[in-house]
């Protein structure tokens, strides 16, 4: 069998050029947010009413840490405030409350971020990420932690907003991963 050589091929480098990407597909790079514990219902929930007036049909998931021992009381607090600007949402407090195929456009849930591994959300907002701490005398939660926090992260298609209060160090990597320079070519 006779083969024909292939003149002007492109070198691999030009076949396969890998690109760092901090954009979403909606064009919107990741926010990091700090709020005050008193105020963070409110701007959580006017995070939602401004992205859902630029595109109605919209999913979004704000998800909480599950680790949190306050993780019920801010879920309970976000949903008050997206009730104040009367904005539909679902809410579960526990597994039983949990309506597992619910997440139809547009639509808002509030839950852990451990309970929606699988669904993707047009936005994500993460809230509480501060309250995670580096576990560095146990591997195993160290891991799990920060597993969790990756799962979370990649519920986002388009959108995702990082929310904390205080400055530790997990917030600390994110920002820094965040405004990282470019180490591929574009």
């Amino acid at each position: 069998m006779k083969t024909e050589k292939r003149e002007n091929s492109p070198t691999i480098d030009k076949i396969v050029e890998p690109r760092k990407r901090l954009l979403r597909s909606s064009g919107l790079r990741p926010m990091l947010l700090q709020v005050s514990g008193d105020r963070m219902a409110v701007e959580v929930a006017l995070q939602v009413k401004m992205a859902l007036e630029s595109h109605a049909e919209s999913s979004i998931a704000i998800l909480v840490d599950p680790t949190n021992p306050s993780a019920k009381s801010i879920k309970q607090a976000i949903s008050k405030e997206l009730r104040n600007l009367a904005i539909n949402h679902h809410a579960p407090m526990n597994s039983r409350e949990r309506v597992t195929d619910r997440f139809d456009r547009s639509y808002v849930i509030i839950d852990s971020w451990n309970a929606v591994k699988g669904v993707e959300f047009e936005a994500v907002i993460l809230v509480g990420i501060d309250f995670m701490t580096e576990a560095l005398e146990d591997s195993d939660r160290n891991f799990e932690t920060k597993a969790g926090l990756y799962t979370a992260m990649t519920r986002a298609k388009d959108h995702l907003v990082f929310v904390y209060e205080n400055k530790t160090a997990i917030v600390a990597l994110l920002e820094t991963a965040l405004n990282a320079p470019e180490q591929l070519r574009d």
